[in-house]
């Protein structure tokens, strides 16, 4: 098992670390219990599987495959929930985006570059303003001392305590009508989901979705919106098809709402779920691949609870 500790990359890998008694290897549900059925957990067993680990047991809370991923008719139009873009595609050199490959080695997955110049705008009177009056330099200056600023605090360690507002404010900008409040909003709530004042300064630091995988010069790129009939969790069943079939000890468990993570039994890792009642499964090794926000909500019991660092970074 030692070659598992070079698949894993930026899953959570639990081990245990007390004597308390484990079942015998023999009485073990799998080698692995990976916790989560979307685009990480389906990611991690097939890593496993490449190295050769193919007991996996995988645990999914849901009734599908795809974790967050899902889609919805809505006015006979296949919406995406969860995920809609592929963003950070370079239009001339797409496959440097590895998702962008993942995409479509399952399916020509049919959607749209989006061109964020060809926005219509209106005024709250439902008027169109001259669109000019969108493009305000004070804004876009202030943005530009917000990024100085942002690098300056990322090298010290100090960019997340400080907040998107106070950067603009210390660029200068300060919305004093509706189409400032729209500017503000679109490079920043639009984006984020949340007021300036809710999101860190590092917000508009070099993103390496672009930077990483975008040749040209401005470092930019396209967002590819998925329009596909299939959805967006196409790409995540037809990973997993590929997981099952390349060993049938590989297999998931539905409706398996994980509760527990209990790692002080010994030289196995204990997990619990809720499934028509409480079940545990143990193994060697568990992985996480569940989201922060379920972390946050500590919807699942940690045994021993998590160290400091990683619950402050939660």
């Amino acid at each position: 098992m030692s070659y598992l500790l070079k698949l894993l990359g930026l899953f959570v890998l639990m081990r245990l670390s007390s004597s308390q008694a484990c079942p015998s290897d023999s009485d073990l549900n799998a080698d692995v219990i990976i916790i989560g059925a979307g685009m990480a957990g389906i990611s991690a067993a097939e890593r496993l599987q490449e190295g050769g680990i193919n007991n996996i047991l995988i645990l999914e809370g849901s009734e599908k495959i795809g974790g967050r991923v899902c889609s919805v008719e809505m006015g006979g139009v296949t919406i995406s929930k969860g995920c809609a873009w592929i963003q950070g595609v370079d239009k001339t050199q797409p496959d440097l985006n590895p998702l962008w490959k993942i995409a479509h080695r399952y399916s020509d997955l049919r959607g749209l570059y989006l061109d964020y110049d060809s926005l219509t705008n209106y005024d709250s009177l439902g008027n169109q303003p001259d669109e000019a009056q969108f493009r305000n330099q004070e804004f876009y200056a202030a943005l530009n001392v917000t990024d100085i600023i942002a690098k300056q605090l990322s090298e010290s360690g100090g960019c997340a305590n400080v907040n998107f507002r106070s950067g603009l404010s210390q660029g200068g900008w300060t919305p004093e009508s509706d189409i400032d409040d729209w500017i503000e909003w679109f490079n920043s709530d639009y984006y984020a989901g949340e007021e300036p004042e809710n999101l860190s300064l590092c917000l508009h630091e070099n993103n390496p979705t672009y930077t990483a995988f975008v040749s040209g010069a401005d470092r930019t790129g396209s967002d590819y919106f998925v329009t596909d009939p299939n959805g967006y969790e196409s790409i995540i069943e037809g990973m997993a098809n590929d997981a099952k079939l390349m060993s049938n000890q590989t297999r998931v468990v539905f409706n398996a709402e994980v509760t527990a993570v209990d790692t002080s039994r010994g030289d196995c890792v204990c997990v619990t779920a809720n499934l028509n009642g409480v079940t545990n499964y143990c193994a060697k090794y568990a992985i996480s691949t569940v989201s922060v926000g379920v972390l946050q909500q500590e919807s699942i019991q940690f045994i021993p609870e998590l160290l400091t660092p990683k619950k402050e970074v939660i």
